[in-house]
């Protein structure tokens, strides 16, 4: 069972408990059905990138829902003759289920990074504030002993600096992307053409002309 499967389990079970919970909905018009892919990309239609300005632009409309636990994708083309509705979401659920599990795998690999960094941070710090406590101790024989213990404790504290700073800030990013990515994966997909437009304006205008 891969990270994104095990992580997928997860977010199934949350679906069960919040099934009656508000959707979000993002929005995405494109000119063609070639404007939601990368254009370098030369992979069939199910396994193509999506364009990166589309990407960057569902990922803003999340960030203005905090807090969605489900979430619906719109997507409206004037027609999907090419690849079809199916390919589509096929290629818009494809997308974000791999970039979801290189950030599980890009999460884990930058966890341990900063891990080992802080232990390595804290164990300097020991010393450095052991070494600093031993001259604080002679600093009567010497001023210069009094400053060597201050500049070794200064040294120690910063030597944890980033370590911290990822464990109290930048671990919330990371796990910020995770979500992101995850809801888009497991979203409603709609594909809206200009077809399916016409047919619901003319529907309701027959609705309105019978009553």
């Amino acid at each position: 069972m891969t990270a994104l499967e095990k992580r997928e389990r997860k977010e199934h079970l949350l679906d069960e408990l919040t099934a009656l919970a508000e959707r979000g909905v993002v929005h995405l018009r494109l000119q063609d059905e070639d404007s939601l892919f990368n254009p370098y990309d030369p992979a069939p239609a199910e396994e193509r990138d999506l364009n990166p300005d589309a990407v960057d632009y569902l990922m803003e409309q999340l960030d203005k829902q905090p807090g969605k636990l489900r979430i619906e994708a719109d997507i409206s083309v004037p027609g999907a003759e090419k690849y079809g509705a199916h390919t589509l979401c096929e290629a818009f659920k494809n997308y974000f289920a791999k970039k979801a599990e290189e950030q599980i795998l890009t999460n884990k690999r930058v966890f341990r990074k900063w891990t080992v960094n802080l232990i390595c941070g804290l164990v300097f710090l020991a010393v450095c504030l052991i070494m600093a406590h031993i001259f604080n101790m002679n600093s009567e024989r010497h001023p210069f002993f009094s400053v060597l213990g201050e500049s070794l404790s200064i040294i120690g504290w910063v030597a944890i600096w980033e370590p911290a700073t990822y464990f109290l800030y930048g671990i919330r990013g990371d796990l910020k992307t995770l979500r992101a990515y995850m809801l888009l994966h497991r979203a409603e997909v709609n594909i809206v053409t200009a077809k399916d437009l016409h047919s619901a304006v003319s529907g309701t205008e027959e609705n309105t002309a019978r009553e």
